[in-house]
């Protein structure tokens, strides 16, 4: 199972996700935690479970986190397989300096 997702940028003050054995979600871009918010990410037990974020085309911007110069939330990951990828000059997950 699979679910593609545009750009995403999280404003709530907590946001809690599950990715379940066997599902794979796609966001066509990154995922922004803005300042003060904390993204929580948590994978079944079975770890099949799949989250990729796609910030590559844009410069200066994480797959998850921030963009440049911008204050970034908190980012915890507890299971799962993450792959984040951040445009040129950024990383895949984290705030761009």
């Amino acid at each position: 199972m699979a679910a593609i997702i545009p750009y995403h940028k999280l404003h709530r003050k907590d946001k809690k996700s599950k990715i379940k054995n066997g599902c794979t979600l796609t966001l066509k871009t990154g995922l922004s935690v803005t300042a003060g918010n904390t993204l929580y990410i948590y994978g079944q037990e079975g770890h099949t479970g799949e989250l990729i974020a796609n910030e590559s085309k844009v410069s200066k911007c994480a797959g998850i986190g921030g963009a440049d110069n911008e204050a970034c939330g908190t980012i915890v990951i507890n299971g799962g397989t993450i792959k984040a990828y951040g445009g040129s000059d950024a990383a895949g997950i984290r705030r761009v300096f």
